[in-house]
């Protein structure tokens, strides 16, 4: 049987792996966002140390295309329009972006950034 640390560890050498397999999608233009790599059920605090960046925000988005204004989860032109504003706001920071959750018809994007 294995300690525990001996399994945080294993844990963390395939966690690694993991994220070399699927690296951030680097924010320019809003629609990369919609091509991030999948981290659902990742420590969202492991992702920021692993690539050095910050957590920004969390945001629950629609991602059926069905989606209304005035539902829980952002559609996707909010959404959209949410990302053009933050890439013109601050030129400075870099932005990346992950799926950080999903279910059927909605998913979180955590956004992170680097100064």
């Amino acid at each position: 049987m294995y300690s525990l640390e001996t399994l945080k560890s294993l844990n963390d050498e395939e966690v690694k792996k993991y994220f070399e397999e699927k690296p951030l999608k680097r924010v320019l233009i809003p629609k990369d966002v919609f091509s991030s790599p999948d981290y659902t059920g990742a420590d969202i605090d492991g992702i920021a140390e692993h690539f050095t960046v910050k957590k920004l925000e969390e945001y629950f988005v629609d991602s059926s295309g069905f989606g209304s204004p005035g539902e829980p989860a952002y559609t996707i032109a909010d959404f959209t329009a949410i990302i053009s504003g933050l890439l013109r706001s601050n030129h400075k920071r870099q932005y990346y972006a992950a799926i950080t959750g999903s279910g059927q018809f909605q998913v979180y994007v955590t956004l992170f950034y680097k100064e």
